[in-house]
């Protein structure tokens, strides 16, 4: 146990610099600093959260994809993992892909009884199956999503189940 106290320790310190780095704009040195610390721990899904968070936050959305990708092929699946690698596919305008994650999402929550993402998940990948003119899909994924469900949607605002359903029933994307 005190191995992985240590550990723990040593990490929490390291992202706290990357943080302080961050913050100041260091993009490079904050990847230099993950690079570095995702060799020594590759399966740490901390590090590769807390990588791809920092790439969205510097507006590397493709990349902050990428090591979203990354942290899904990591054995452990959590459902918060999928549903942001879902909203991260959104961004770069991968509706497919947004759509297939939110749907794997989707089953993890009900495979582990954690429901915190199964809406918002449910949402995602209608929203993508719009995108996508699968109109038929999404009104089969809206089913099990609460008729009074709304979410901010990136480039598109305030999205509500009604909009989904107005969107299905006029067969137009977004």
């Amino acid at each position: 146990m005190g191995g992985s106290s240590k550990m723990g320790n040593y990490l929490l310190t390291e992202l706290q610099k990357i943080d302080k780095l961050a913050r100041s704009g260091e993009f490079m040195k904050c990847m230099e600093a993950f690079n570095t610390l995702i060799q020594q721990f590759p399966s740490e899904h901390s590090l590769h959260r807390k990588k791809a968070d920092v790439l969205e936050d510097f507006g590397k959305f493709d990349d902050a994809y990428q090591a979203r990708q990354e942290l899904a092929s990591l054995e452990f699946k959590e459902p918060a993992d999928l549903y942001e690698l879902a909203l991260a596919a959104w961004k770069v305008e991968n509706y497919y892909d947004c759509a297939a994650w939110a749907n794997k999402a989707i089953f993890e929550c009900e495979r582990n009884e954690n429901y915190y993402y199964y809406q918002s998940s449910i949402f995602y990948q209608a929203v993508a199956q719009i995108a996508t003119a699968d109109y038929d899909a999404a009104a089969s994924t809206i089913e099990n999503l609460d008729d009074d469900y709304s979410t901010h949607v990136s480039r598109l605002g305030m999205i509500s189940k009604e909009h989904i359903v107005l969107k299905i029933e006029s067969r137009h994307s977004w």
